[in-house]
């Protein structure tokens, strides 16, 4: 019964019920705050607001927002506590997640299976969340800051991005990887793998090459430059084909000149008691008992006692020769003829033809 009719259906607001007090079925008004209702007057369909205060249908209740549990969201679309999305485990909205289920990660309000580059995984007050990496970072770990790869204008140092001015010595710009890569052991700086621009102790920046070597090429020396102060391979003189020390002391020299007290001569320039080597290119010293000589068998002049035959130097002259002296040196002269051996001079004859 309704405003004293007789209904077969109640309408919205009441529910079909008997009333004690009057002793009769009526239509019996939804107990506040329920605005629909069935079976019982605090069974609740759907919910009222109330001097401002919106409440939603949970169950058959109707509660406040904040009294929607947790996996459900107050929803302003159908006034009721509505099930957060999966995997969401806690939400205000069904895009808007606060918590995730187990194995997921919180990031921007939605739950990730992995965290997205440009952030990192953390526990915040038992919220496993994704935050942010430092704007340097293209991916990081642990912390904001702790970067674990870079951005293409940036190189990965020690988990820091730094420009390419900011590698260390014995590093390189790394463009391939974004990262400080190590340079060759042999260098101390280098412009990329194989480019080396100083070297490390006991080796000498080969320019060339620009690599760095224990042993510099020929026609040049291990030395430091005094402009850089970096230890190089310096150009030796044009003279020398190899050097040591200095540039202009000489090693070894080229096919047209000869080595003589780290310097190269031309051949008319090797002293007394030497000849030019055209092997060794060297002013290679005589062979004693030659003071002078063309080369190792050819005697030109002999030392101190000794007397030139041919090209030999001797200590007695053979027969049909006489020692004799001059400013010159020691020489064994032909007897003349008819002499066939002699003494004291050429026409002093002990035997004749």
């Amino acid at each position: 019964m309704s405003a004293s009719l007789c209904l077969t259906i109640c309408p919205n607001t009441t529910v079909a019920g008997y009333n004690a007090s009057s002793t009769r079925n009526e239509c019996l008004l939804c107990q506040s705050p329920c605005f629909t209702c069935s079976v019982a007057i605090n069974s609740c369909t759907s919910c009222l607001s109330i001097n401002n205060q919106t409440y939603f249908l949970l169950n058959s209740s109707c509660v406040v927002a904040t009294a929607c549990p947790n996996g459900t969201y107050a929803s302003n679309l159908t006034y009721k506590c509505t099930s957060c999305t999966s995997p969401c485990s806690s939400c205000l909205s069904s895009t808007n997640c606060t918590d995730c289920a187990q194995d997921y990660y919180l990031f921007e309000s939605q739950c990730m299976q992995y965290c997205p580059n440009g952030s990192y995984a953390v526990n915040a007050s038992g919220i496993i969340e994704c935050l942010n990496c430092s704007t340097s970072c293209s991916t990081c770990s642990s912390s904001a800051s702790n970067c674990t790869t870079c951005s293409n204008s940036t190189y990965l140092l020690n988990n820091s991005c730094v420009n390419s001015t900011g590698c260390s010595n014995g590093t390189f710009a790394n463009s391939a990887v974004n990262m400080c890569s190590s340079c060759n052991s042999s260098c101390s700086s280098c412009s990329n793998s194989s480019n080396c621009s100083s070297c490390a102790s006991g080796f000498y920046l080969n320019i060339a090459l620009a690599q760095c070597v224990s042993t510099c090429p020929n026609g040049t020396f291990e030395g430091t430059n005094s402009t850089t102060m970096i230890n190089q391979c310096l150009n030796c003189d044009s003279s020398c084909r190899t050097c040591s020390s200095s540039f202009i002391t000489c090693t070894s020299c080229t096919n047209s000149t000869f080595l003589y007290n780290q310097t190269c001569v031309n051949s008319t320039a090797c002293p007394n008691s030497t000849y030019a080597n055209s092997t060794s290119n060297i002013c290679q010293i005589c062979i004693s008992p030659c003071s002078l000589c063309l080369n190792s068998t050819a005697c030109l002049t002999c030392a101190n006692s000794y007397y030139l035959s041919g090209s030999n130097c001797l200590l007695t002259c053979p027969n049909g020769t006489v020692a004799s002296n001059s400013s010159s040196g020691g020489q064994c002269l032909l007897c003349g003829s008819p002499c066939a051996t002699c003494i004291f001079n050429v026409n002093q004859c002990l035997s004749c033809l």
